[in-house]
């Protein structure tokens, strides 16, 4: 499980916010953990891993009420030796006054873009390099709290993220190569969408909730390493439930290997877990 994240605010000047940033690791860990099914097929298990702010590259994107245009960058100013706390400061444009004002923010990254504006959040995982590092760029943190001046403000960010570890035997030890890999089955994601902030008029509160989802394309890996017969490959996901999990992994020579992922069984993913699967694979016979 990947821990999320907590901002608590210290203070409102017009338009500059501070906060106050917080990796509650230990308290993530033991609440959350339930939620997390390891029921995506024999042998998997599940990977722990420690989100941490980074002083230089980190940047939190805040909105001010239900206008994606009253947005500010934040950075974090402030970090602590292990990593886990940080001061967060930043702008909006316009202040935010008004006592229960919804506010929301998302970790930004290269892969999160920007769309119809701002008002949705997209992730495309089409095309991945299937290393750790490429999944975890992948990783979408979204959160809402509402304006108060009468104590602390507190953003819980939660992962819209899921993850699966895949090691590949192809049953042969000699076999050292690359081979280029196509994840696919029922809502294996190669885009998705979801909500920034609030977008409906009705009463009812849709920010942070799905938008979008494409799930015709699968996942693409385009070189992955082969070395004594055996593949390890990362790839991200939006989480959902997804059956009928298939890999097919091409060499360079043409040769075919089918991996069946999640062996006939339903599994839904949880958010910020890593799902560990080992599977071996079936070498098409060529006619």
């Amino acid at each position: 499980m990947l821990n999320r994240r907590e901002f608590v605010g210290r203070g409102v000047s017009g338009q500059t916010l501070t906060f106050l940033a917080l990796n509650a690791e230990s308290e993530d860990a033991a609440g959350s953990r339930t939620i997390f099914d390891n029921t995506v097929g024999e042998g998997s298990t599940m990977d722990n891993v420690t989100a941490k702010w980074d002083a230089t590259n980190d940047k939190v994107v805040v909105y001010g009420g239900n206008d994606y245009q009253n947005c500010g960058d934040f950075k974090v100013s402030k970090l602590s030796a292990d990593g886990k706390t940080a001061t967060l400061t930043g702008k909006i444009p316009t202040a935010v006054t008004e006592e229960g004002t919804p506010m929301y923010a998302y970790v930004s990254n290269a892969k999160i873009k920007k769309y119809n504006g701002g008002k949705h959040l997209e992730v495309d995982y089409s095309k991945q390099e299937g290393t750790f590092e490429d999944a975890m760029a992948h990783t979408l943190f979204w959160a809402k709290t509402t304006y108060t001046t009468k104590g602390d403000m507190q953003f819980i960010f939660l992962y819209k993220t899921t993850y699966l570890k895949l090691t590949l035997d192809f049953g042969d030890a000699t076999l050292n190569s690359t081979a280029s890999l196509l994840l696919n089955g029922t809502k294996i994601s190669s885009l998705s969408r979801i909500n920034a902030i609030n977008n409906k008029t009705d009463g009812t509160d849709n920010s942070g909730g799905t938008n979008y989802i494409d799930d015709t394309k699968g996942v693409t890996i385009e070189k992955a390493t082969i070395t004594n017969g055996k593949s390890v490959v990362y790839v991200a996901l939006y989480p959902q439930q997804v059956e009928n999990v298939k890999l097919v992994a091409t060499l360079a020579d043409g040769t075919k290997y089918n991996f069946d992922i999640s062996k006939g069984k339903k599994a839904t993913l949880g958010t910020g877990a890593i799902y560990h699967i080992t599977r071996t694979g079936v070498k098409e016979v060529k006619q």
